[in-house]
């Protein structure tokens, strides 16, 4: 757990818990795809986009899951995993980072990103990597900023009709 005092509050970290509200921590991630993605990815999906698509990724055991909590409500959430099989067995994934948008620019996206990896580190994981979209330019400074570099590996996904292509950052050194 980590704590902070911030211009709004005391801003705390934690892994999810029992009673935690899932369903207000899934609209962080429908928040930030439709402002964060919505020139990229078809307006129509995004219109029907529905919260508990992202709720039973939380409930899976195999992802950590940490909360960013401020000024009483669910700010940001991370979700990451240890590799445990195939080519990257060791690894640590950064599965998804958001912080709802009228909080972008406060550091929050760096400490969560933070925790999860020490959380991760102390699992035993290292290197990280994530997957970011091209097209998400304040995404991929965002990481870039923090270590992570772009590999050239890509892959698309297919999102509301439109081919959407992602490319894998790496952060080879332990955290």
């Amino acid at each position: 757990k980590t704590e902070r005092e911030t211009g709004g509050g005391r801003m705390e970290i934690r892994q999810l818990q029992e009673g935690d509200d899932i369903s207000a921590i899934a609209n962080i991630l429908a928040l930030c795809w439709k402002e964060a993605y919505g020139n990229f990815i078809p307006r129509g999906y995004m219109d029907k986009m529905r919260t508990d698509r992202w709720e039973e990724t939380f409930r899976q055991r195999e992802n950590r899951v940490y909360i960013l909590w401020e000024e009483g409500r669910y700010c940001g959430v991370a979700c990451a995993c240890m590799i445990r099989e195939g080519d990257m067995a060791g690894w640590g994934e950064i599965v998804s980072l958001y912080v709802l948008p009228e909080c972008w620019g406060r550091g929050y996206g760096k400490a969560l990103l933070r925790f999860a990896m020490q959380a991760l580190g102390e699992m035993g994981a290292g290197p990280y990597y994530l997957w970011v979209f091209q097209k998400n330019a304040n995404a991929r400074r965002f990481y870039e900023r923090q270590g992570f570099r772009a590999t050239g590996v890509q892959q698309v996904l297919e999102i509301g009709g439109a081919n959407v292509t992602e490319e894998m950052y790496v952060l080879k050194e332990k955290r």
